[in-house]
């Protein structure tokens, strides 16, 4: 089948797989290489989101440098720095009108714990994150490996109603420490709940509720191979088991409890307090 000449009348705005919408020509200034790609021609696009190094409305090649990759939206997803402020205002806008904040959560020594094979969620674990959806977005935010960060949230959440897209690592966004970057919410509505200071960006310090961290397989050999720390693990005397078990239970019950009030506290603050700040209500300016 011929293709027919362009028309020198149009002027092609809308092209989709490399063909004008309008007069159904060829088009030569077409580049793209997405598939099923409908390319604006907008000399005024501001490329503000890419996907693979292409704009995702114009289609055309764009540097990527000025932003920053959302993998865990969809490995390849790139927003402009002026896209992601643009965001942030309008998630914190949409959470405000629902009266929710956003809270970021790791989960590594915070939710659960794990020696590379088995895993024991904290005490308060699932109770923690359904009433805290009530009052926040969450968000996971996690240095543990990719796969095993997600066998984490299959545990935790297998429903995903507490953060179904809404989970990010330090290994696919290639950063060697946790930013709120990321989160795409207003820094003043972002309560970080982990239990070290040092794995986050130094401004975002002003976010963290510290708490307790989790360590249920504390002094377990992590070079032990899967074999071994299997068989390590039950050959523990049943009454010695039962008996540390019930231990880190009572030890341990009240930490989530405690965070979850104080979560409470913060957001009922927030929201019926002149402060708009979390940041404020966290860390208090001395007089």
């Amino acid at each position: 089948m011929s293709v027919p000449p362009p028309c020198p009348c149009c002027v092609h705005w809308i092209v989709h797989n490399g063909f004008c919408c309008e007069c159904k020509s060829a088009v030569d200034w077409y580049k793209g290489r997405l598939k099923n790609c409908t390319r604006i021609k907008d000399p005024n696009c501001d490329h503000s989101m890419s996907y693979r190094g292409y704009c995702s409305r114009c289609c055309r090649k764009v540097d990527e440098s000025n932003g920053e990759f959302f993998n865990y939206i969809s490995q390849g997803q790139h927003f402009s720095y002026k896209y992601i402020a643009y965001m942030k205002r309008q998630r914190f806008g949409i959470g405000y009108g629902q009266r929710k904040l956003h809270l970021v959560v790791d989960l590594q020594h915070v939710l659960l714990d794990s020696n590379g094979v088995l895993v024991k969620l904290r005490p308060f674990a699932r109770e923690f994150l359904r009433e805290a959806n009530e009052l926040f977005t969450i968000y996971a935010y996690t240095k543990s490996d990719p796969k095993q960060a997600r066998s984490f949230i299959k545990l935790l959440d297998p429903l995903k109603i507490f953060f179904p897209s809404r989970f990010i690592t330090i290994a696919e966004e290639k950063r060697k420490k946790k930013s709120l970057e990321f989160v795409l919410a207003e820094e003043r509505g972002v309560v970080i709940l982990d239990c070290k200071s040092e794995t986050w960006e130094k401004d975002d310090e002003r976010n963290l509720l510290l708490i307790k961290s989790y360590d249920y397989f504390k002094g377990m050999e992590y070079q032990q191979g899967f074999i071994t720390k299997f068989i390590n693990f039950f050959n523990k005397s049943s009454s010695e088991e039962k008996r540390n078990e019930k231990e880190e239970e009572d030890d341990d019950d009240g930490v989530l409890v405690d965070a979850l009030n104080s979560l409470k506290t913060i957001h009922q603050r927030f929201f019926h307090g002149q402060c708009k700040d979390v940041r404020l209500l966290l860390h208090p300016s001395p007089i």
